[in-house]
């Protein structure tokens, strides 16, 4: 996908135009887009024409609608609020492509906008290349890191919360942030994400073929939310053993952010059962206990959960995670996340 670079006004305005015209676009059309584009606040109208030269290059008959919701958004959001929800925009345009960004410009309620206020905490795109620059010096790869409604990676980007605001002090935001990124890292580094031929073969059988991943593993669970989130805590286990080797000065400052995280949890007795366990298991991956009274099913798991402090790779998580999803189908309820 062809996207801007990072040209002058006046080579991002003859790009554009050629575009559109490529597109059969009539001069009056042009001419009207460029109308709506100047008319934008000076704060964030380079953006917006980048982001609509980008989008001339694979879809140029979308930038009137484009330009329709940018002015949507700007009736909620201050002059910097829609410049950082462009960015974004922008961001998801490039990383994720066509698809998921059309879904994020469809959600222009009060609700969606309300996450792009100039809320009160450490916002990403203020520490966004410090992040990038400190991962390039530990691990000597080019991820990317942008914003995201969950925190996660799909292997090339790093997917982080838009603002933090855990705490009153920016730096203790910035640890999280960069104990987030790290932890991401070591799951691409550890391959928890791509386990290797053997691991898939194993858990595939005979519905293993060349182009297999680890997203045809989820998919023999009913569950797969359920069993997303019970792996991604048990190989945490894993992952933070590697990182106190790796990065043991970062593990020691983080020691007190994790227990701030654990101060925050709830009483997992308070949840539905499934709740229940993938809070307890959290919270013992935190802290090393729980709070209030362990679940019984819990309970007897711990030898094999404190086992894969030493794994070597992501198949005893694996193997671990098929059994206890076969225990804890018992529970009462279906499962639709903690928070």
């Amino acid at each position: 996908m062809q996207t801007a670079t990072k040209s002058s006004a006046a080579d991002l305005w003859q790009e554009l135009i050629r575009n559109l015209s490529y597109d059969l676009y009539e001069e009056e059309e042009v001419q009207s887009i460029i109308e709506d584009i100047n008319s934008l606040h000076v704060i964030f109208r380079q953006k917006a024409l980048a982001l609509c030269v980008s989008l001339s290059y694979s879809a140029g008959g979308l930038v009137p609608n484009v330009l329709r919701r940018i002015k949507t958004a700007t009736k909620s959001l201050s002059q910097k609020e829609t410049e950082r929800w462009i960015i974004h925009a922008f961001d998801l345009f490039e990383s994720q492509g066509i698809d998921s960004f059309f879904r994020f410009l469809s959600r222009i309620d009060e609700e969606a906008l309300n996450r792009f206020k100039m809320q009160q905490g450490l916002h990403l795109q203020t520490v966004n290349s410090l992040l990038e620059t400190y991962l390039h010096g530990i691990s000597g790869k080019e991820l990317k890191i942008t914003a995201g409604d969950e925190s996660y990676t799909d292997t090339d980007t790093i997917f982080l919360p838009p603002v933090l605001n855990r705490f009153h002090e920016p730096e203790k935001n910035f640890l999280l942030y960069k104990l987030m990124a790290v932890f991401h890292w070591a799951r691409i580094e550890k391959n928890t994400l791509i386990p290797d031929e053997s691991i898939l073969r194993f858990f595939l059988n005979d519905r293993y073929s060349k182009d297999s991943d680890i997203a045809e593993i989820f998919l023999s669970f009913p569950e797969r939310i359920f069993a997303n989130d019970l792996y991604a805590i048990l190989d945490s286990f894993r992952i933070k053993t590697f990182l106190k080797k790796e990065l043991s000065g970062l593990m020691r400052e983080a020691d007190g952010i994790q227990q701030k995280l654990f101060s925050e949890r709830p009483v997992p007795e308070t949840l539905p059962e499934k709740a229940a366990f993938v809070e307890g298991l959290y919270q013992y991956f935190l802290a090393g206990h729980i709070k209030g009274t362990i679940p019984e099913l819990l309970k007897k798991l711990i030898p094999q959960i404190d086992e894969l402090r030493e794994a070597d790779g992501p198949h005893q998580a694996l193997r671990i995670l098929s059994d206890v999803y076969k225990k804890t189908s018992q529970l009462g309820e279906s499962y639709s996340g903690t928070t």
